[in-house]
């Protein structure tokens, strides 16, 4: 086997995350054109009603994932019920996912009550991750979400979000609740299954929807004391994102 194309299949079909055409061109070390030719062609061939997955970009990479009119077969396959998440994780999710970049006491202000819990359950699952520190007074940690986030929402990048109306936007409320309806329509949405993660994924949404609210240690700031992971993962500010 030394054609382009089954290689790229057989690596897409063993990794259980969507992978890059950039990751793709280096560990084959080929042109990026050929890369993204053969992915074109892979795509066009298993959209053919001879199989039963299609090739999906998701979270800025490709992936294999079953037909969207398999889902109730599928969903009978897994027994998989409609994943959950309670209505205090939507809400601070949608916003983190549309104010990004944003800070704790942002998002409280938005929101009316405490969200420490709320994002401390978030970073441990992985859905939101810390972007540096702002300017602010006191230099609260800024979040944004994750690649996990776009994977397990099923969307590409963050422009394929669902737009909120102008008016939903400037009115907080209204604003919480076309966010979190959006987010439910995604995740309800199940445009395919792909096998390894699907187990794990709606197993954690139970965990995160049942998750008792922690004991958590705070700092002069208010923000959670991050570990030594998230610690690492933090950015300088020079290179934080700054709001648009």
């Amino acid at each position: 086997m030394n054609s382009q194309k089954a290689l790229i299949e057989g690596i897409l079909f063993a990794s259980p995350h969507p992978v890059s055409s950039a990751f793709l061109t280096e560990l084959l070390e080929a042109p990026p054109e050929e890369i993204d030719q053969a992915l074109r062609e892979l795509k066009a061939e298993y959209e053919t009603d001879n199989h039963g997955f299609l090739l999906v970009e998701v979270a800025s990479g490709y992936q294999f994932r079953t037909k969207p009119e398999l889902k109730e077969l599928m969903a009978r396959f897994y027994q998989k019920k409609p994943p959950r998440l309670t209505q205090a994780t939507l809400e601070v999710l949608s916003v983190v996912a549309y104010k990004q970049p944003i800070t704790r006491p942002q998002i409280e202000k938005i929101r009316g009550v405490d969200c420490t819990a709320v994002l401390k359950a978030l970073l441990e699952r992985n859905l939101i991750e810390m972007r540096g520190r702002s300017e602010l007074p006191g230099h609260p940690v800024v979040y944004g979400t994750s690649e996990k986030f776009l994977e397990w929402f099923q969307i590409k990048n963050l422009a394929d979000l669902p737009p909120l109306s102008e008016m939903e936007v400037l009115a907080s409320r209204e604003g919480l609740e076309a966010g979190s309806e959006t987010l439910l329509g995604l995740l309800r949405r199940d445009d395919g299954y792909q096998i390894e993660s699907v187990g794990e994924m709606d197993e954690t949404l139970k965990q995160l929807a049942k998750k008792p609210a922690p004991e958590l240690e705070l700092q002069p700031s208010g923000d959670l004391i991050p570990s030594e992971s998230e610690r690492s993962s933090e950015v300088p500010q020079s290179e934080m994102i700054q709001p648009g």
